[in-house]
């Protein structure tokens, strides 16, 4: 069977619409996170490929083969989705180790500190669900995965909007810090000097 019948040509236009559409944007952001192209997406797009391939030869199962091949398809998807969270979840770390006692309620009036743990708790929640999920209900599985990417999305988007005003929150934060060490400072020198007079004194009235 050649492919020539309507619905396998709209299943074929649909899949690369969304190889297209939905995979080449999460590919080339990977890309750029990593600065590499990850062996396993590499090896699902080439299957990918071959089962497209496959419809082109004479007595070919065209339908089962334009199955398998969304199949990798949906499997490079979510290969992506993980990725990015992972990535996106090691950022959020060190975004969280560099802001450790910085108060973050200064920003935007409270409201960044506000959506920014709303948020991150939405993300954390959705992977672990997500989790859960795996291996029993993969469409709810790759919805979640999906759900926690956008929320990691959101979250950088939040950070970078706000990193001068996340700078100047940190730069105050180590002006007060360093004042505050100053002022330890001086006060040892101080008591240091008014002990030492102290004791002169005491010396010469003994």
């Amino acid at each position: 069977m050649f492919l020539d019948e309507e619905s396998h040509k709209e299943k074929l236009k649909e899949l690369f619409e969304t190889y297209n559409e939905a995979l080449k944007p999460l590919i080339a952001e990977v890309e750029v996170c990593y600065e590499e192209f990850p062996s396993p997406v590499f090896n699902e797009i080439r299957a990918f490929n071959d089962h497209i391939a496959r419809c082109f030869i004479v007595s070919t199962d065209i339908e089962n083969e334009l199955s398998k091949s969304e199949g990798h398809l949906k499997r490079i998807i979510l290969d992506c989705f993980k990725y990015l969270n992972v990535y996106n979840h090691n950022y959020f770390e060190v975004f969280d180790n560099r802001y450790k006692n910085v108060d973050l309620s200064t920003v935007k009036d409270g409201e960044f500190l506000k959506e920014y743990t709303v948020v991150k708790k939405k993300f954390k929640d959705s992977i672990r669900e997500a989790k859960k999920n795996e291996g029993r209900d993969m469409l709810k599985s790759f919805q979640l995965f999906e759900e926690a990417y956008n929320y990691s999305k959101d979250l950088v988007i939040l950070i970078e909007d706000n990193h001068y005003k996340l700078w100047r929150s940190k730069a105050k934060f180590t002006s007060l810090k360093i004042v505050k060490i100053v002022l330890w400072l001086l006060s040892i020198i101080a008591t240091s000097i008014i002990t030492y007079y102290f004791e002169q004194i005491l010396n010469f009235i003994g």
